[in-house]
């Protein structure tokens, strides 16, 4: 005779149930992250995990091994790091924290975001970083409808701290901008400080020092919008 309880079993946890009701509103934890691989964020989440075994010389790179793994939510969480940090390069972050020994679990936490944006700022192309600032510069400018030389002045000092912080505005540029320059000398000194602490200005003197061809095309940049 059938057991009456088989006929209401969750095929992925195996969990059975009496009554139908009950079965139906069954979420387990196997059935919530297969619904999570069939999203965007689930899929890059996967991409994600991929790198990193390659990274660490592993080989088990399924589905099947994803969904089973301690990492899959440190997974999904670094997707949603990189989007609401707008991260350029998540493979180079990846990188960086598998060369650093730095657990997924750990990904999207300031620290180590912090080795990051120093991987950025050494490795990354300073025209592509100059390209995405002079993008956002222009795009907040035009937001704002204003000239990009008064972005400066016009916009919170918290807000720009941010963006530095985040590298969605580049020392490259900024350090380059006469406009930006000038904005600095008009703070208070405690104000000043929180811009300069975001920027490493002492760091930034000795990349510019071994790019001097870099920092006039990043001064010509910047002159040609404005700024």
């Amino acid at each position: 005779m059938t057991n009456p309880a088989s006929l209401f079993q969750c095929k992925h946890c195996m969990k059975t149930f009496k009554r139908e009701s009950t079965f139906m509103n069954h979420k387990c934890k196997e059935m919530i992250r297969l619904e999570t691989m069939q999203t965007s964020n689930g899929q890059q989440a996967y991409q994600f995990y991929k790198r990193w075994l390659l990274k660490c010389r592993k080989s088990t790179q399924t589905i099947e091994a994803f969904l089973n793994s301690t990492y899959f939510n440190a997974m999904l969480r670094f997707v949603d790091f990189c989007k609401s940090h707008n991260i350029l390069d998540p493979i180079a972050y990846i990188d960086k924290m598998v060369e650093l020994k730095i657990s997924p679990s750990l990904w999207d936490r300031q620290e180590a975001y912090k080795f990051y944006l120093e991987k950025l700022d050494k490795q990354v192309d300073p025209y592509i970083l100059a390209e995405k600032t002079l993008s956002i510069i222009l795009e907040l400018s035009n937001a704002l409808e204003i000239n990009a030389c008064d972005l400066f002045d016009r916009l919170p000092l918290g807000e720009i701290v941010e963006l530095i912080e985040k590298r969605h505005l580049s020392p490259w540029i900024l350090l380059s901008s006469y406009s930006f320059k000038q904005w600095i000398l008009s703070l208070e000194n405690q104000e000043a400080m929180l811009v300069m602490n975001a920027i490493k200005p002492e760091y930034w003197k000795v990349l510019f020092d071994q790019n001097q061809k870099v920092v006039l095309d990043m001064q010509m940049l910047a002159k040609e919008v404005g700024i």
